[in-house]
């Protein structure tokens, strides 16, 4: 694909884009892992530009699916289990409060920032959430503002879920150490859920999407290097981790490349990368009732 033919990723918000259109084209697939009737609509006209010029956009495709399909089912069992509160940071143009079946009590907050909430409001209008949906405009690299948030949460949850899908990467390492502790501290944030992405794959896709991302001044700089150890040290523990190298051979989605060189060298990058479920010791740890077996890396 020549320089011409790109959209660069101009902002992180763009990418909220990328994958909602990949979303789009995975419920439509008759082998799909999820069904999202909100992602082409979300997606809207900027994403499908995103999506035909996006450098290999069947990757991202692939990688949403094993993804979200996870995710999908983990939230449903720790929400199953027990946990009032749901906080997608960074939620961006995700749609689980609208097509998932989720209990109507159940508290679920988004947070991202005022635009892309303002514009995903807009474009549910007359459509309804199965649970108590709440948006927060905020920038997150906030320090202030995140840790308010945080407090806020505290005062009226017993036992909350943290998702940061996708978000973690973005961000610098010292802002990611800061977000552990202060979710660390929190005294009801028992359960943190995210993509995991080990530094091969992070790798593999920075020189995939080279021309999309940097050519738009937008960078992955945290690699998770160290693993689950780099959370273990703020009493963040792992309990599940889902491999995408697993989802793709028990789901028979293998990764969409063009050669056999390639398709093994983005195989071999997934080692690592996955689905990871935390748990903390806080007080709503003791409201919950999920204690599955954990899938180790």
């Amino acid at each position: 694909m020549t320089p011409e033919a790109v959209v660069p990723v101009k902002h992180v918000s763009d990418l909220a884009f990328v994958v909602a259109a990949s979303r789009a084209v995975e419920s439509i697939r008759q082998d799909a892992r999820f069904y999202d009737p909100y992602a082409e609509l979300l997606a809207g006209e900027h994403g499908r530009v995103l999506q035909s010029r996006f450098p290999r956009f069947e990757v991202m495709e692939w990688l949403m699916a094993l993804r979200t399909a996870a995710l999908d089912e983990l939230i449903l069992k720790l929400v199953a289990s027990g946990v009032d509160t749901v906080v997608n940071l960074a939620a961006g143009l995700d749609a689980r409060p609208y097509r998932l079946n989720l209990p109507p009590n159940l508290i679920w907050l988004e947070a991202d920032l005022a635009p892309l909430m303002e514009y995903k409001a807009n474009r549910l209008i007359g459509f309804s959430p199965s649970c108590q949906l709440r948006r927060i405009k905020i920038d997150l690299t906030d320090e202030e503002a995140r840790r308010g948030f945080f407090r806020e949460i505290d005062e009226h949850a017993t036992a909350t879920l943290v998702i940061t899908e996708g978000l973690l990467p973005c961000l610098e390492r010292r802002v990611v150490s800061t977000l552990a502790d202060e979710l660390r501290q929190g005294k009801t944030f028992t359960w943190w859920l995210m993509d995991m992405i080990s530094p091969a794959l992070i790798g593999h896709l920075r020189e995939l999407w080279r021309e999309g991302l940097r050519d738009g001044g937008l960078e992955l700089p945290f690699d998770m290097a160290e693993g689950p150890s780099f959370f273990s040290r703020y009493q963040w523990h792992l309990t599940v981790f889902r491999s995408f190298e697993d989802e793709s051979r028990d789901s028979g989605r293998l990764p969409p490349t063009c050669t056999a060189l390639e398709r093994t060298a983005l195989l071999h990058s997934l080692a690592g990368s996955g689905i990871a479920l935390f748990q903390t010791p806080a007080q709503g740890a003791r409201k919950t009732r999920f204690n599955p077996p954990a899938r180790k890396l």
